[in-house]
């Protein structure tokens, strides 16, 4: 199975492509300019990426099948900075799947989106306290993703953000830290710092390189490149003096530089000089060529994690969730409803053309009988018989289409088993559905009761019963209704 790896930020879309694990191709490819008059570097970036939406990233996607040269099966994405919400929040000590519980909920209870996705990251602990910081990914953005991988014929995977990316990447370097190292991305556009020790994450920010460069000769050319220098080296100086005070008894052990930028090699010795810390290029591997690697590092992080099932996705389950129509067992499971179904409609119709031929020949009979005035009275009780089967016919075609219409998303039908006993018609229906962690979220009961007590064929007979099992080491909850059968049309 072949696997593409998709960064998308800063301007460019840099791929990584392996087989079995192996990196058969890796590439970046810059994405067009944006017209930047009157806007600011996130109105940039939001216009940049709605128009990546519309159509670039697809073209790009298809160069990079034919680039390739293999067959690629599915999709990891890193998430540009423009689609990631940060958050900073101070909660009491607790175990980080407790504080995701909490944080999760919090986040659902805004109006925008009813299934956020968010990872946390572990920051400063102090005595009775924990900062975390939080990253949100909206629904509709990993909907507009999922979309423009599924044209171009890719499933997306996975969905992660840089910061984790990146601290994948240099996890084999967090063993060796005593304070605090700084990894800085710088690429052509903006530049990210990460400032980590050995257990958690201390600083994290993000600035833009808001510059133009405009020359005409090859001594204009290098005027640009040190300028282009001297204000790399500011920003990295005003964030080092963010990280410091806030930070103050965590002082800088070492520096890594990474990115796309093709100053970073002089940066190396110029940054090392200008803060008197430790400097060097972050290689994805000891065996690794840092010039040509350095632009993939934090694909290679996430290659890695993804390989170790490690790696943050957050692509929503219900996203990842469709029915395999193109495999064999889809295509059975879809065969056996039709053949059901039909069997049952057949059946449906066939007695309820005899039934209606009946009561055609007896309404012949009683016009006979009225007109000799001669019908005996068993007749009469034979043709109440009759009024009543036409009339009380139980017609299971509009139950089937009214189930088909409001069941509920992701709840299927297990058994349809129906009954008649002391001139009392009964359905009894059993529902399945997977039970999640956001079920009293999405209210599934509650939305599946509603649907049976709103149909007009179905009138509650007897409270339901809810079992929870397991299947295939997934839990399900099953939900059982018994419901009495109104007639369609008494008055016949």
């Amino acid at each position: 199975m072949a696997d593409l790896f998709i960064d998308i930020r800063d301007r460019y879309i840099r791929a990584i492509a392996t087989e079995s694990g192996v990196v058969r191709f890796q590439k970046a490819y810059p994405l067009e300019a944006v017209e930047t008059k009157g806007h600011n570097g996130q109105d940039e970036q939001t216009t940049g990426y709605d128009r990546l939406l519309e159509g670039e990233l697809a073209d790009i996607l298809a160069r990079i099948r034919v680039d390739a040269g293999i067959s690629l099966d599915q999709a990891h994405l890193v998430l540009p900075s423009a689609d990631v919400q940060f958050s900073t929040h101070v909660l009491p000590r607790m175990p980080q799947p407790d504080a995701l519980k909490l944080l999760s909920r919090k986040t659902a209870a805004k109006p925008d989106d009813d299934n956020p996705q968010i990872n946390l990251a572990p920051m400063a602990v102090e005595q009775n306290n924990q900062t975390w910081l939080a990253e949100y990914v909206t629904t509709d953005t990993l909907k507009a993703y999922k979309k423009e991988f599924s044209a171009a014929r890719l499933k997306l995977k996975t969905v992660t953000t840089a910061l984790d990316a990146t601290l994948h990447a240099v996890g084999p370097i967090r063993d060796s830290i005593f304070n605090a190292h700084a990894v800085f991305e710088i690429n052509t556009h903006s530049i990210s710092a990460y400032y980590i020790s050995s257990s958690c994450l201390l600083y994290h920010d993000t600035l833009e390189l808001n510059e133009t460069v405009d020359y005409k000769d090859g001594l204009d050319a290098e005027r640009n490149l040190k300028r282009r220098m001297f204000t790399i080296l500011d920003l990295l100086y005003r964030i080092n003096s963010q990280y410091l005070s806030a930070n103050p008894m965590t002082p800088l052990q070492k520096v890594w530089l990474c990115g796309t930028d093709t100053s970073i090699p002089e940066l190396v010795s110029a940054l090392q000089d200008a803060m008197d810390v430790e400097t060097s290029m972050l290689a994805a591997s000891q065996t690794d060529d840092q010039v040509s690697e350095n632009p993939f590092i934090v694909l290679r992080g996430v290659q890695k994690a993804y390989q170790n099932g490690v790696l943050v996705n957050f692509m929503n389950p219900e996203l990842l969730r469709r029915f395999p129509l193109r495999k064999k067992s889809g295509m059975l499971v879809y065969i056996a409803t039709a053949l059901l179904a039909t069997f049952f409609v057949i059946t449906t119709e066939y007695h309820h053309s005899r039934l209606k031929k009946q009561t055609a020949d007896e309404k012949k009979a009683v016009a006979a009988l009225k007109a000799s005035q001669a019908a005996s009275v068993s007749f009469a009780k034979n043709l109440d018989l009759l009024r009543k089967l036409s009339g009380d016919q139980v017609m299971f075609y509009p139950i089937f289409r009214e189930l088909a219409s409001n069941l509920p998303d992701g709840v299927f039908l297990d058994s349809f088993n129906f009954s008649s006993k002391d001139n009392l018609d009964t359905i009894e229906i059993s529902a399945s559905f997977p039970q999640t962690s956001d079920l009293g979220t999405q209210k599934t009961i509650t939305r599946l009761m509603e649907a049976m007590n709103q149909s007009p064929y179905l009138k509650h007979y007897r409270n339901p019963s809810v079992v929870s099992s397991s299947r295939d080491q997934k839990k399900s909850m099953t939900v059982k209704f018994t419901c009495e059968v109104r007639p369609l049309d008494s008055t016949k």
